[in-house]
């Protein structure tokens, strides 16, 4: 996972960026494995895959984030009441309702991708002050930092 572009921008941003921020969309983390990383042939269903099969301490949160009112991507480290307490698919645990009708990781799948599914097509990576857009000039100065 580590050699993943999207797990070096989540880790930088959740664990090593101080203040640690919330977290980062799923179409922010899209975007740079598509750009900066495996191509425009990189999918929602391979990042949640990858996510699903996380191993070692850190797993991936999906939280609200109010700033930006969206849900967020995070890497925590979990104890075991919180790993029992929130809903799970694999190692994605879900601090948000918005998916707890699913049964079924494929499911979760198919809810994030007609989500996500029309920003991520139109290159729409970022959002800022309520709108959608490709990443801007902060966002490719972070990522190639990081790189």
């Amino acid at each position: 996972m580590e050699d993943y572009i999207w797990y070096k921008v989540l880790y930088y941003w959740c664990v090593t960026k101080e203040p640690v921020g919330s977290g980062l969309t799923i179409p922010f983390l899209i975007g740079v494995e598509k750009e900066f990383g495996r191509g425009e042939d990189y999918k929602i269903h391979d990042l949640l895959s990858e996510f699903h099969s996380i191993e070692g301490d850190y797993s991936i949160t999906i939280r609200n984030c109010q700033n930006i009112n969206m849900d967020v991507c995070c890497l925590d480290i979990l104890n075991s009441q919180e790993k029992e307490y929130f809903e799970n698919f694999g190692s994605i645990f879900l601090q948000v309702d918005d998916y707890s009708d699913l049964d079924s990781f494929d499911d979760f799948k198919k809810a994030v991708s007609s989500e996500y599914i029309h920003y991520i097509r139109e290159g729409n990576y970022s959002i800022n002050n309520a709108q959608w857009s490709g990443f801007t000039d902060f966002d490719l100065d972070l990522i190639n930092n990081i790189m």
